[in-house]
């Protein structure tokens, strides 16, 4: 959480992950409440304070202090082989804009992409586990019976 990467295991259904991820910003942040699709249809349920509420709970999106060790970390991402062919963004063109002359900013919104980045892959990796268990699970349960 310190570098506001989260998972939130309730949402971590790989189709509902993915419908959530198609959706533009507008619909899920409205008038300034998040999760706007949530109050929406809860609307009824939910008290009045509730619904009102604006802000962001868990820890703001930081800035890193840009210095070896961070650049280090984002330099091996930016390099590593399913950040640059991601579908999500132009991984060659961000490799090529980091190992140019960056400057502060640049590096700021490139380690916003790593951020990213590494949250869809632990989302990948938890899926994986998740469905491996349930085999394992499965298997037992077939053992056991």
């Amino acid at each position: 959480m310190a570098h506001s990467i989260e998972i939130h295991s309730p949402f971590l259904d790989w189709n509902f992950f993915q419908y959530a991820m198609s959706l533009p910003g507008e619909a899920k942040i409205e008038t300034g409440k998040n999760k706007s699709i949530l109050r929406e249809s809860f609307e009824k349920d939910l008290p009045e304070e509730i619904k009102n509420i604006k802000f962001k709970q868990g820890l703001p999106a930081t800035d890193i202090k840009i210095d070896a060790k961070p650049l280090m970390v984002i330099k091996n991402i930016v390099n590593s082989g399913d950040f640059k062919t991601s579908s999500h963004w132009n991984g060659k063109k961000i490799l090529k804009d980091f190992n140019s002359q960056p400057d502060v900013n640049n590096i700021s919104e490139i380690w916003k992409l790593v951020r990213l980045h590494l949250m869809d892959k632990g989302f990948k990796e938890r899926k994986k586990e998740t469905s491996l268990n349930k085999i394992k699970s499965k298997e037992k349960f077939n053992i056991l019976n």
